[in-house]
């Protein structure tokens, strides 16, 4: 058996349970070792990234997210598009002596008491580059606004947004944060204000925004400047609505939390899928402060840190999230990333998607829908399409690096005794009663 999967009782402890080890199935191309004759979870310990691969309907939610949130202990992230995992998972959580944190920018769930995170609290981190940071933040929000006809604009808005954050870094703690910069991009005596923090020496003479300010300054007056304003107005656009401001001005908890792990955080990122074309600055934003700090680790903590990027196809492509799956595994983060089919990965990771599964210790797959999909699985698996296709509703194939892919149950948290008492109800489906599976009855945790 694999070091990294180890099948044992209940209780639980540090891993992720992917599954449920049953009586041995004969079949073909699948793995029958790590089979018993009792339920027990598949519990995976390795440091690689996990990938679960599945259509819409097929359980994700049920035989994945909840019991991963129900068993792991350490810090997790959750890119929760419908909010659902908070609204299940959360007190469970809690009760797990693991501090909550809910970032919902467009107030998705009624009458929770939310989180804010002020991304400029990055540049306090120990040992970060405050001008390299302003710069790449600045790069950061322009991702998606480029100017493929002339680079000029893009790399000049650039500049002017990052010479202002670096001013801002250096202003009282009340006006450190983005609603600053987009106030200062908009303010009708921008030039005169700049000017002004130059003669008076305001701003250092060897730094970033001493740089920009003059460069931008410079350029003449009558056209070019207001084009390099716009240009810069464009990239913060989608952080100027009341609640989002709100979201982003003061932080209700440390990021150095994410740092050095010292208090376990439970973090649910609220971001409903209809906001993400006009908002995914915002989200891409969010997601590089909380990546980046967890990448400046200086040494991988006791306990792994779990992020669960659930329909990670929707999100389009991330560079924080690509960076992560990639170049991460050394700071102690597991990516766990759901898709629902192959092509998604191709069409969003073009460059990366062997990358992506080379970097995966665990892949789950389920819910196969036709011959087509079990051909393309196939391939990566090594399971004939026959048996991929004709998988009961309650079994996935699971590979495992190290072991080949074995056949097993799928976790049901509604259903498996293991997660009995430690859910609340989802309020978006109206809960009926579900049927204990008897199979599995130890260590129950409420």
């Amino acid at each position: 058996m694999n070091d990294s999967l180890n099948g044992n009782d209940n209780a639980i402890g540090d891993g992720l349970w992917l599954g449920w080890t049953d009586p041995c199935r004969k079949s073909v191309g699948f793995q029958t070792g790590l089979t018993d004759h009792k339920s027990s979870p598949l519990v995976y310990r390795g440091d690689a990234h996990v990938l679960t691969c599945a259509p819409t309907g097929s359980g994700k939610f049920v035989s994945v997210v909840g019991p991963a949130l129900a068993t792991f202990t350490g810090s997790t992230i959750v890119v929760d598009l419908k909010g659902e995992a908070f609204q299940v998972w959360a007190d469970c959580r809690r009760r797990m002596g693991q501090r909550v944190v809910l970032l919902d920018p467009f107030h998705e769930i009624a009458g929770a008491e939310r989180d804010s995170i002020n991304p400029l609290d990055i540049l306090g981190l120990p040992g970060v580059h405050c001008d390299v940071e302003c710069e790449m933040l600045a790069a950061l929000m322009s991702e998606g606004h480029e100017f493929s006809s002339d680079m000029y604009w893009t790399d000049t808005g650039r500049g002017l947004i990052a010479g202002l954050l670096d001013y801002i870094r250096t202003q009282p703690v009340e006006q450190r944060h983005l609603t600053r910069l987009r106030r200062m991009l908009h303010a009708d005596d921008l030039d005169y204000d700049l000017a002004v923090a130059l003669d008076s020496k305001k701003v250092n003479a060897d730094s970033l925004a001493r740089d920009e300010f003059v460069s931008y300054l410079t350029a003449p007056a009558d056209k070019t400047r207001p084009c390099i304003r716009t240009t810069a107005q464009t990239f913060v656009k989608s952080l100027g609505s009341r609640l989002v401001a709100a979201t982003l001005e003061t932080s209700t908890f440390e990021l150095q939390s994410l740092l050095t792990d010292a208090e376990p955080l439970s973090l649910f990122l609220v971001f409903p899928v209809r906001y993400l074309d006009s908002h995914r600055t915002l989200l891409r934003l969010l997601l590089h402060v909380i990546l980046s700090t967890i990448s400046r680790r200086p040494r991988i903590p006791a306990r792994k840190t779990l992020l669960i990027c659930d329909e990670t196809a929707s999100l389009g492509e991330l560079p924080a999230l690509r960076q992560a799956i990639t170049l991460l595994r050394g700071s102690g983060l597991i990516c766990h990333t759901f898709w629902q089919d192959l092509s998604q990965i191709r069409q969003v990771y073009t460059n990366d998607f062997e990358s992506i599964l080379n970097n995966s210790g665990a892949i789950q797959v389920f819910g196969v829908a036709n011959h087509q999909m079990a051909e393309t699985w196939n391939h990566v698996l090594g399971v004939p399409p026959r048996e991929l296709a004709n998988l009961p509703a309650d079994e996935q194939a699971l590979f495992l690096r190290g072991t080949g892919t074995v056949r097993c149950r799928k976790l049901n948290y509604l259903r498996d005794a293991a997660f009995a008492g430690r859910f609340s109800a989802n309020p978006r489906y109206e809960l009926h009663p579900v049927a204990i599976d008897a199979e599995v009855t130890g260590g129950l945790i409420r």
